[in-house]
This record gives C-alpha cells, structure tokens and sequence, in this order.
C-alpha cells in the first residue's frame, strides 16, 4: 500500500506545475452492532477503503488546488489497482489542477445572474441548510430562531433526502 502511494506521489510530481501533493489513505473493518430499547439487535461486518489525494499547483504566478477521491465498502484492494489504478488519479487529477491554471480569472465585482434550480439549493442548503440541520441545531446561530419567521413569506426553503443525491 505504501509504495502504492508512493507511485501516486511519483507520478503526480513529474508535472513541472505541481507544488505539493497530499494522499490520505485509510482501510478499515469490523463489526457493528445496533441495539435497541425495543430489544432490536442487529449487527453486521464492514469493510471500507479511502484514499483522498490533493494536490496544489502553481503556474505564471497562478495557484491552484485540486482534489480527487476514491473509496468504496463493496470493492477491496483491487479497487486501487484494476479500477481506479494511480495513472487514471493523476490524469483526473492534472486535468483539473490544469484546467484552473489555465483558466482566465473572472472581473471583479457584483454581476446578475440566471441560476437554475440546482445551483441556488446548494447555495441555499451551505448559507442555511447546515445550520438548520436538527443534530446541529443546539449550537447553532438559529438555535434562538426556532419555531419563528426568519425570512419573508414569499420565501421557503425545504430541504428533503434524495437517495443517490
């Protein structure tokens, strides 16, 4: 696993652009065991493996940052090697951190825009969703807010679980 890694590195340094890299790495297994006051007891194996790899990039005074993941509980080592092996990472990986590089900065300043559906709930959901959800709401800033207006009516927000989404 380690010189698995260590070929990631490798490869991802041979482009002149990249500054550093970063791969984490984790595998893991077990059991798991959920019990309940209704006498419910269910348990079950796991297994899982992660490798998250961030590499930051400079060129003509620009920086850039990219980041590619890989994980999975149904797949094992062969995962990294077959699948996802380290030459497709670094390919994912150079294309975004190049595509940024290579990228004409935006003019400042405030602009109007068209933003469908999709864009404005994940606005929505990181300015607000976050800080509503029901396991966080005890610290946080709208936890004195509960059950009271915080927006005109003419706005609502809902947010509901989408399998897969």
């Amino acid at each position: 696993k380690v010189s698995h890694l260590r070929e990631l590195e490798k490869l991802l340094k041979e482009d002149n652009a990249v500054k550093s890299v970063q791969i984490r790495y984790e595998d893991g297994s077990g059991q798991k065991i959920l019990l309940t006051n209704e006498g419910t007891r269910i348990e079950w194996d796991y297994n899982y493996l992660f490798q998250g790899t961030y590499v930051t990039g400079k060129k003509e005074g620009k920086l850039a940052m990219a980041r590619d993941s890989i994980g999975a509980v149904d797949y094992g080592w062969e995962l990294m090697t077959d699948y996802e092996p380290n030459e497709k990472v670094t390919e994912r990986l150079l294309r975004k951190m190049h595509s940024q590089l290579d990228g004409i900065a935006p003019k400042r300043g405030e602009w109007p825009i068209v933003a469908g559906p999709i864009v404005v709930g994940i606005i929505a959901h990181e300015a607000l969703g976050h800080l509503a959800e029901a396991d966080l709401t005890i610290n946080s800033p709208f936890k004195d807010l509960i059950g009271k207006q915080i927006a005109p009516e003419y706005v609502t927000m809902s947010e509901r679980y989408v399998e897969g989404g």
